[in-house]
């Protein structure tokens, strides 16, 4: 099966309309509640979202599957793509954005295409995850340091909801020099996914999605950090 675009069958025979309930993501200070999209492109039938991803050795690219699985089991109609294929959100009403963490950050492949196609994503909800060894220990510094990793895509567009994973190691998938690193910084191997996580987040996507407007992603510039974290 194509790496870098997948077409995901709508599962759920439900039409999806745009919701006033709030939902996860909620702008801070707006009691739960955000007001309906009205200037979105508003086509009948089922919606499309676009899953993007950047991956270093597929970890990412599972959780980007699932999250992509999930969606369509709430009548969304989905592609997965790789970010360095990923092109133009023209057709998708929603657009959910992955990276791994590699030294504190997103992968540069990320953070290019959300800065090549911000005006197109400003029109659009968007969610982001990132997957990292960083919260294999889940404390209250490691996650605000994952989270902190998202700033640069908030100064760009802001999320309706944000997901912080632990990731998975797997020495054999990694280049020699990175592999030598990885084990100087006693990283272990292992899968320390927490998928009933995953699970749970990327179930609450469709309300945060359908609840969103777009006034709340045109002044990135004023974006506080924010969108709802895991476990809200």
């Amino acid at each position: 099966m194509d790496q870098t675009r997948r077409g995901f069958l709508r599962v759920s025979g439900a039409v999806l309309t745009c919701t006033c309930v709030g939902a996860l993501g909620a702008r801070a200070g707006s009691g739960g509640q955000t007001a309906c999209n009205h200037d979105a492109e508003d086509v009948p039938g089922p919606r499309k979202a676009l899953v993007v991803y950047g991956t270093r050795a597929g970890s990412t690219l599972e959780v980007a599957d699932f999250i992509g699985r999930t969606l369509t089991q709430s009548g969304w109609l989905v592609d997965v793509e790789n970010a360095e294929a990923a092109g133009s959100l023209a057709g998708y009403q929603a657009a959910v954005i992955g990276s791994a963490i590699r030294r504190g950050s997103v992968l540069r492949e990320v953070q290019e295409f959300v800065n090549a196609r911000g005006a197109e994503l400003r029109r659009i909800p968007v969610a982001y995850f990132v997957v990292g060894m960083g919260l294999r220990e889940d404390t209250p510094q490691s996650r605000a340091k994952m989270d902190a990793s998202l700033d640069p895509l908030r100064a760009q567009v802001r999320p309706v909801a944000v997901g912080s994973f632990a990731g998975k190691m797997d020495y054999s998938k990694l280049k020699r020099r990175t592999r030598l690193m990885v084990k100087a910084r006693h990283i272990p191997e292992g899968d320390f996914r927490d998928w009933r996580a995953i699970a749970a987040w990327a179930q609450l996507l469709t309300p945060a999605l359908e609840g969103w407007s777009v006034r709340e992603s045109l002044h990135p510039a004023r974006s506080e950090r924010g969108g709802c974290t895991l476990g809200c």
